[in-house]
């Protein structure tokens, strides 16, 4: 497999330039959550409803690929 890493210029730089405004974005949620009295319980709030969904997703796939590998 060969990296055409020339070609893939335009799509690198467009992947970091997202990634960074991204992480902007979050910090200054992060910053927001702060200032509004959220603290350490708040943050911790936010976290868990940000990845309960993703959570609980991986509960029943690893329950359900259990169950079924002993079948």
């Amino acid at each position: 497999m060969t990296i055409n890493t020339p070609s893939n210029t335009a799509a690198l730089m467009s992947m970091a330039v997202t990634d960074i405004i991204l992480l902007l974005i979050m910090f200054v949620g992060l910053l927001r959550l702060r200032r509004h009295g959220g603290g350490t319980f708040g943050l911790a709030r936010l976290l868990w409803k940000q990845v309960r969904w993703l959570f609980s997703l991986i509960v029943v796939t690893l329950v359900y690929g259990i169950s079924s590998f002993r079948e």
